[in-house]
């Protein structure tokens, strides 16, 4: 499993939940415990898409990729944890639209990739900065299937983004660690059945 997560405080509960030792610091943090990986972007597409493609050199074919972090969103509750199945681009034309095979108890939604944070929350959906270069990048080292994003709501009309307390909202990630661990269990014996199929 790959993880690619935006900032250090959405890295952190996975780090200590798997207990993934620093590999790196540079260009990007880097952590792993095998078989798993994870990687730190930074915000934004572009870095996004860096650090996806520099993980992918330390991967195989037919791996799993998991961007996980926080995202605004316009109706789910704060802390609610959602899985994207539809993902657009203020800057693109092209969608992608991942395709759900977990039996997982996240809601689904569509999450819409952003060049700056959301705060008007026009759309009923999801809002980040990095999940459709995210897509876009993984797409080239693994099959669709195994390459999903599932997004905590740190923000939303009701809970403004400039009021964010990160302690809160990482002790809000650690919380759904269990459900992520599942979640992971299975994309993971999902990429292994791909591998037996090659």
């Amino acid at each position: 499993m790959n993880f690619v997560v935006a900032l250090q405080s959405e890295a952190n509960p996975i780090i200590d939940h798997f207990e993934m030792k620093r590999e790196s610091n540079s260009p990007f943090p880097r952590y792993s415990n095998l078989p798993h990986r994870l990687i730190v972007t930074g915000i934004g597409r572009l870095r996004c898409a860096a650090a996806t493609g520099l993980l992918m050199a330390y991967g195989r074919s037919y791996e799993a990729w998991l961007n996980f972090g926080f995202a605004g969103h316009a109706i789910l509750e704060k802390g609610t944890t959602f899985q994207a199945h539809k993902i657009s681009d203020d800057s693109s034309p092209y969608c992608h639209y991942p395709p759900l095979l977990l039996r997982t108890k996240f809601p689904t939604s569509h999450l819409r990739t952003v060049s700056r944070p959301e705060t008007k929350y026009m759309e009923s959906c999801g809002y980040d900065m990095e999940a459709h270069a995210f897509c876009s990048t993984a797409y080239q080292h693994s099959t669709r299937e195994l390459v999903q994003v599932v997004k905590v709501v740190s923000d939303n009309p009701n809970n403004c983004i400039s009021k964010i307390d990160r302690k809160e909202m990482e002790a809000l990630l650690l919380s759904q660690m269990k459900l992520i661990h599942e979640f992971v269990n299975q994309l993971d014996s999902l990429a292994v059945s791909y591998t037996h199929l090659t």
